[in-house]
């Protein structure tokens, strides 16, 4: 596998490949199952990226290869409720979701507190 890996320090990245969705039946494969279980053993961590939960499949196949999970939540642009229904949705698949990523924050500083920086 590792010649199709991209170095970058001491970062491994291997891309996606196409942008068609993986077919269910590759999901359930020994050969995915072993691929896993080589990265696993080859890697202290293994991140990957997937689309979101509730828009594609292949993330909740994922789920099932996963130890954790981690929401990326757009600040001012995701609903409470759709979170909330994406955390369900990993709870059924009894995925442990260990924490959430809160991104393009605004971060307004208040007038008084310039004086003290």
């Amino acid at each position: 596998m590792r010649d199709v890996m991209a170095e970058s320090g001491n970062l491994l990245v291997v891309g996606r490949g196409s942008r068609a969705e993986c077919p269910a039946y590759l999901w359930k494969s020994d050969r995915m199952k072993a691929m896993f279980e080589g990265l696993r053993g080859d890697f202290d961590r293994i991140i990957v990226h997937v689309p979101p939960i509730l828009a594609s499949h292949d993330a909740l196949n994922m789920a099932r290869y996963a130890d954790n999970m981690l929401l990326v939540i757009k600040a001012d642009s995701t609903r409470r409720e759709v979170v909330q229904r994406a955390m369900d949705t990993l709870g059924n698949t009894r995925s442990k979701v260990v924490g959430a990523v809160l991104m393009d924050r605004k971060q307004v500083i208040p007038r008084f507190v310039y004086r003290w920086i």
